[in-house]
């Protein structure tokens, strides 16, 4: 095997290793959406909407990385359900910005503890000293190099 088709291998196996500890990682927040009855679009544009209290459509296309068509009509559908409500932009009233209801906003908020990270926090209490040690290490020069490497 070429030393480029042992990096590439190596690059892979990584990627490979970092999807299936995110997907351990996301798995409570997966089953609190199954249970919400809401899709994950749905749930990424309420969390937006409640961590920017509320935004025009084009400022949710934006962050949220979808088309505007898309993006209205995920806000049509959570509009039905009573999740958020169109209003007139304050400072021109030709716009419109779409805020979350206050069940929404209770729920984003209860929702992000899931966030947090109890799951490898039980797992690193297991683990020894000079595991944990080598974790952060690994991580901390991977993050450095892409960084590095793919700085905006």
């Amino acid at each position: 095997m070429s030393p480029e088709q042992q990096l590439r291998r190596e690059a892979e196996a990584i990627v490979d290793h970092l999807r299936a500890i995110r997907l351990i990682l996301k798995r409570p927040i997966a089953e609190a959406i199954a249970e919400s009855g809401l899709t994950a679009p749905q749930v990424g544009l309420l969390t937006e909407l409640v961590a920017g209290g509320g935004l025009s459509l084009k400022e949710l296309s934006a962050r949220l990385g979808l088309a505007h068509s898309t993006v209205s009509g995920i806000v049509d559908r959570l509009e039905r359900r009573g999740l958020v409500r169109r209003e007139p932009d304050t400072r021109d009233r030709r716009l419109t910005t779409i805020v979350a209801s206050e069940e929404v906003r209770t729920y984003v908020k209860s929702a992000a503890a899931l966030h947090r990270p109890e799951s490898l926090v039980e797992s690193l209490r297991r683990a020894s000293t000079e595991d944990r040690s080598r974790i952060m290490e690994g991580l901390t020069v991977s993050r450095r190099m892409l960084e590095r490497d793919h700085a905006p």
